[in-house]
């Protein structure tokens, strides 16, 4: 946390976090910590969220943040990141989708831009 303010005090205009699961308090409780610097997921695996609820986490960390939210949507490079769950939620193959579902939840409430 004191990191992310001393990078924040720099002037540094982003830091980001590598994420195969977004954490959505970590997330805003840096955005509550900072005041200018944009803060960014790195890649967030579509594969390990549901996207709807993705789409809340995410802004519920962007307006904490005041819309200094950049997040990464990604499907996953390994191929354990589609098969280590029982039940998958994406796959390569609906990143299209997944990314569609995710930002219609979420545009007209996010203050990014």
């Amino acid at each position: 946390m004191e990191r992310w303010r001393y990078l924040d005090e720099l002037d540094f205009d982003s830091a980001w976090v590598a994420d195969h699961f977004l954490n959505p308090f970590f997330l805003s409780a840096l955005a509550a910590r900072t005041d200018r610097i944009r803060l960014g997921t790195i890649v967030t695996n579509i594969s390990m969220h549901n996207p709807a609820v993705l789409a809340k986490q995410a802004l519920t960390v962007d307006h904490v943040s005041d819309g200094r939210l950049e997040l990464g949507i990604g499907a996953g490079g390994a191929e354990t990141d589609h098969t280590m769950r029982e039940t998958l939620i994406g796959t390569r193959s609906n990143l299209p989708h997944a990314c569609e579902s995710t930002s219609r939840s979420w545009i007209g409430c996010c203050k990014t831009r």
